[in-house]
Formats: C-alpha cells, sequence, structure tokens
C-alpha cells in the first residue's frame, strides 16, 4: 500500500506518517494522506511539527499514560496545555467521526503555542515522580490525539 501510495505521487514522508497512525479503511487512509499533503504546505506546519516531535522523543519511552491530575499542576502553563487540550479534543474527535482531516489538523494547530509555552516554563521530568508521570500523561495524551491523523515524527518539516 505504501509504495503504491507513494507511485500515485504521494509524499513519501505523509505516506508513512498516516500508516503509522494505522487506519480502519482505505478511504480513510486516502482522505488522511490528503489532508496531511494540504496540511503540510501551511505556514504553521513545521513548528507543530518541530514541538511534535519533540513531545514524542520525550514520551518516547514512557510506560503510562494515566488519568492527569491538574491538582499537580504547579505552572499556568501546565493548566493552560491542559485546558486547551480538552477544548481541542472534543472538536477534532467530531471533525475525525465525520471524516474531516484537514478541519481537525486545523483546531490541533492551535496546540502548537500551549506546547511551546509548556515546554519553555515547565521541567518535564520533575524530582517528584507523581509531577512527571502526570507531565508526561498529558504529553502522551497530545500525542495520541495527533496519532489519530498522523505519526508527525515521520513528517519532513520545511519541505
Amino acid at each position: 500500500l505504501e509504495n503504491h501510495l507513494i507511485q500515485r505521487g504521494y509524499s513519501s514522508d505523509v505516506v508513512a506518517a498516516v500508516l503509522t497512525g494505522g487506519f480502519h479503511d482505505l478511504r480513510s487512509a486516502y482522505q488522511r494522506i490528503d489532508a496531511m499533503e494540504v496540511f503540510k504546505k501551511r505556514p504553521d506546519f513545521d513548528p507543530l511539527a518541530v514541538a511534535l516531535k519533540r513531545v514524542g522523543n520525550i514520551i518516547k519511552n514512557f510506560e503510562g499514560g494515566g488519568s492527569i491530575s491538574p491538582d499537580l499542576f504547579d505552572t499556568e502553563a501546565e493548566s493552560t496545555l491542559h485546558r486547551v487540550f480538552l477544548e481541542t479534543r472534543g472538536e477534532v474527535l467530531d471533525h475525525i467521526a465525520r471524516d474531516e482531516y484537514e478541519a481537525a489538523l486545523v483546531v490541533l494547530a492551535g496546540l502548537r503555542e500551549p506546547v511551546d509555552a509548556f515546554f519553555e516554563a515547565v521541567l518535564v521530568m520533575a524530582e517528584d515522580p507523581r509531577v512527571r508521570y502526570n507531565r508526561l500523561s498529558l504529553l502522551e495524551h497530545i500525542s495520541r490525539l495527533f496519532l489519530k491523523i498522523a505519526d508527525f515524527a515521520k513528517v519532513n518539516a520545511g519541505t
């Protein structure tokens, strides 16, 4: 399938990103690839891809992703990221349920600034294991939401 899609003119990185995320039918895969091809050309794509690759690198060996405890947040950046994630998640899932992948990506792009602010203000690997687990869980939940469309770590930013 990957070779077939690339032969049809789709970018190999976009194809890999979408197929890695999994799909339930071919129509869905094609729609997600088409949406990613369009979204990749947007000026806000590269900064978003960089932020998501950073998220992916930090949670790479994290085995958890349990519930997130807002009472463990000790910065405004954590609270803001969590709030924006919760607001974004429902809208994104609604778009995905209607196969509106480009619209879902536009909504997801709204997480870039809170993710960047989070990384500027927060030491993810805090000494307190509960705080560290909570921060990693938040990032893992965000990553899983993006994976419903594609694995952004596989997409070449700047192309």
